[in-house]
């Protein structure tokens, strides 16, 4: 893998996190506003208008995004001005841009965390909660979001790649101490990550569904279901490595770039659903109010 391939799933990430999601933010505060009270919303437009604007906080994110654009491609097109030579030579370049990518991303994370902290205080503070119809608890079970044949499938795939290291570990096929170790971490990253998909089937509904509608439910649990599929893909990787003695990918190089693809493709997947008639826009359609909820 090149590091052309890396600095453009960094890039594709920021432009996700400092560009797309602050273009969208004044629609997610707008809706949530309104999921907790429309009547209030109506009789407030000035409050509208200014969520809607975004004024200068917009710009900060905006701001970043183009200064991290900007040092990762002048690190990458080595021009990188000689007066910053904090790069150690011996570093690997992939590791080096990883790490200006890792920095550059900390400020940024810093920032949302606390306009979003921010923007709650306010929203608990501002604006009351409406009095709106308490939903029955539906049913709901794994099998209405994924197909029971792909999760046999999946599950399958997982047992015989981990009966593999087992079997190799029993024989003593392997060539690094640390072998014992990853199996263990191997065989707790799929119990994990059922876990979360469990987690997302029986929650109760939260102002992410009311906003988005019951898409986001059915996508937080595909995405997570998906995950399953790290684990056999990095055990073969890794029980290859360990019985015939070599080293076929930098695991390391190669989780940072992957989450960092992960981050851009759900930001990016979050613009889907501001299309025109999308479906999903529960913040079109007003709350009944019948009866007080907490």
């Amino acid at each position: 893998m090149t590091e052309w391939i890396d600095f453009s799933v960094y890039a594709a990430m920021i432009v996700a996190l400092w560009f797309v999601l602050p273009m969208l933010s004044s629609r997610f505060t707008l809706r949530f506003v309104a999921d907790r009270n429309p009547e209030w919303l109506s009789s407030h437009p000035e409050v509208a208008t200014k969520l809607t604007g975004g004024g200068w906080l917009r710009w900060v994110p905006y701001a970043w995004g183009v200064l991290s654009l900007a040092v990762l491609l002048i690190f990458q097109a080595d021009l990188w001005p000689q007066a910053f030579g904090f790069v150690p030579e011996e570093a690997a370049r992939w590791e080096t841009l990883k790490d200006l990518n890792s920095t550059l991303l900390l400020p940024g994370i810093l920032y949302f965390v606390g306009a979003g902290a921010l923007f709650t205080w306010w929203l608990q503070k501002a604006v009351p909660r409406a009095d709106r119809r308490q939903a029955t608890l539906e049913r709901r079970s794994i099998d209405d979001f994924v197909p029971r044949w792909l999760r046999f499938a999946t599950y399958s795939l997982i047992g015989a790649v981990l009966l593999a290291w087992l079997v190799v570990g029993v024989l003593q096929l392997y060539s690094t101490p640390i072998f014992w170790p990853r199996f263990a971490l191997l065989a707790a990253m799929t119990p994990a990550f059922t876990f979360f998909v469990r987690l997302g089937v029986n929650r109760s509904p939260n102002p992410m569904d009311r906003v988005f509608g019951p898409d986001f439910r059915a996508g937080e649990i595909r995405y997570g279901f998906a995950m399953h599929f790290l684990p056999p893909v990095i055990g073969v990787v890794r029980l290859y490595e360990e019985v015939a003695n070599v080293t076929l990918v930098d695991i390391n190089r190669a989780m940072h770039v992957g989450v960092a693809l992960i981050v851009a493709v759900w930001g990016l997947r979050l613009a889907r659903y501001f299309r025109p008639g999308h479906q999903g826009d529960g913040a079109q359609r007003p709350f009944t109010a019948t009866s007080s909820t907490s």
